[in-house]
């Protein structure tokens, strides 16, 4: 109830243009999804975006969906900007001697901040105060992965 009164303060200031929500699935690491971001657009229909979430439709249990894949390029942009260089990200080597067998693994922020494109996609003006995470499976390079 708490969120949906949050939801509705944001409603009452942005302009409603759309209502969506997306089938059920898994979380973040588990799951692997069609779709990639882009760069050029504030929202992606093909990674499950929708303009703006229609408070006055929106319904307990409504599902917010967001995929994408990280490319190396992404992967070395969020290592900059966040200073976490540690070499299983980037160094295929360092990867196996962790215990990633199948090479660079994609920062765990960089994928929690799916929920954050969700939130600020969908419901413009929103404040994303609070988070927790479980980081259940690796999330490679280039693997496609659904964020809900």
């Amino acid at each position: 109830a708490s969120m949906r009164a949050a939801l509705l303060a944001v409603a009452r200031r942005v302009p409603s243009r759309v209502a969506s929500a997306s089938a059920r699935g898994r979380d973040l690491a588990t799951t692997a999804g069609a779709g990639t971001g882009t760069r050029d657009s504030p929202f992606d229909p093909a990674a499950g975006d929708a303009p703006v979430v229609d408070i006055a439709e929106l319904q307990t249990g409504a599902v917010f969906t967001r995929r994408r894949a990280f490319t190396a390029h992404d992967v070395a942009s969020f290592a900059s900007l966040a200073g976490d260089h540690n070499p299983i990200h980037v160094d295929p080597d360092a990867a196996t001697a962790a215990g990633f067998r199948d090479g660079p693994v994609v920062h765990g922020m960089l994928c929690a901040s799916m929920f954050s494109a969700i939130i600020g996609t969908r419901f413009p003006g929103a404040v994303y105060a609070t988070q927790s995470l479980a980081f259940r499976k690796p999330v490679r390079v280039g693997e496609r992965v659904r964020a809900e």
